[in-house]
């Protein structure tokens, strides 16, 4: 094996290709915000309905760490013991996505009382990989139990291999850091893309911005059940069609008048091209 991939095969475990279409769960509200902006919301990852967010994975690799540091014959112990005293980012936003476009989880969790929409976004328009004042990635999520032990070592090796990285081409000019600074930052740039096993289901990936050094800029908020939730804007681009493939209906009593009203809201913007369907899921709360 190469030197440079030994060096870069942690980091292209950790590179997904999306699906051509991912789909976002929503209401009525929520369909028209997205045609009228031409965006969608990234939203605080502490306020998703996942409390472990930014957590899980952290807990997972301090556990993983310390029994490590129990076999007096583990390499790299300095490293591993630096990494015990980080902690994750805060400065991280999300949009969430899912391969499935017709689940009943998802209309139960985010189309409750008969109405919502699922909105087939072709994944080109979400974007790739993206540097500047921050990060934005699109990933797959994974689920990890609350014993993970092979997955998270193969999460320490991404996190050295980038840290790695990150010191050898000297990111922050001035600002020399540890390998074990590194991997912590490291760490927190994937931590979003984990969660816990029970959400697996969702087959979520997740449209991932880090501001750097930004705490309070670009921040709207909306008004959540029972907090402010902070959130910022994403562009949707497309280059050679409408960010949109698709819309499906959620179940609801009026199927018929609601695929006829939304194809007539697509054909009102010049985008008859969008595909509208029904739900297939035998689904009625009314």
């Amino acid at each position: 094996m190469s030197t440079e991939t030994q060096k870069f095969g942690a980091l292209i475990r950790f590179i997904d290709q999306p699906p051509a279409v991912l789909y976002h769960y929503t209401s009525m509200e929520g369909l028209l915000g997205i045609l009228e902006s031409g965006t969608i919301w990234a939203t605080d990852i502490r306020y998703l309905n996942d409390k472990s967010e930014m957590t899980h994975l952290w807990d997972l690799v301090k556990i993983r760490i310390q029994q490590k540091l129990e076999d007096e014959k583990t390499p790299d112990r300095d490293f591993l013991k630096e990494l015990l005293t980080g902690g994750g980012s805060l400065n991280v936003f999300v949009s969430c996505f899912s391969e499935d476009g017709d689940s009943l989880s998802q209309w139960r969790a985010y189309c409750p009382g008969g109405s919502g929409f699922s909105v087939g976004f072709h994944s080109a328009a979400l974007g790739g990989i993206e540097f500047g004042k921050g990060f934005k990635q699109l990933v797959r999520v994974r689920y990890l139990a609350d014993e993970a032990g092979a997955s998270v070592d193969e999460v320490l090796q991404y996190a050295k291999a980038m840290a790695n990285v990150t010191v050898s081409v000297n990111l922050v000019p001035g600002q020399p850091l540890t390998i074990g600074q590194a991997a912590r930052g490291a760490l927190s740039a994937v931590a979003p893309r984990f969660k816990h096993g029970a959400f697996a289901e969702e087959h979520e990936w997740r449209l991932i911005l880090q501001v750097i050094n930004q705490p309070g800029v670009g921040r709207k908020f909306r008004a959540g059940k029972s907090t402010l939730i902070p959130y910022v804007d994403v562009q949707l681009q497309a280059k050679d069609s409408f960010f949109i493939k698709e819309v499906i209906v959620g179940p609801t009593p009026e199927t018929s008048l609601s695929v006829t009203s939304v194809n007539v809201l697509f054909q009102s913007i010049n985008q008859p091209g969008v595909v509208v369907r029904e739900s297939k899921v035998p689904y009625r709360v009314w």
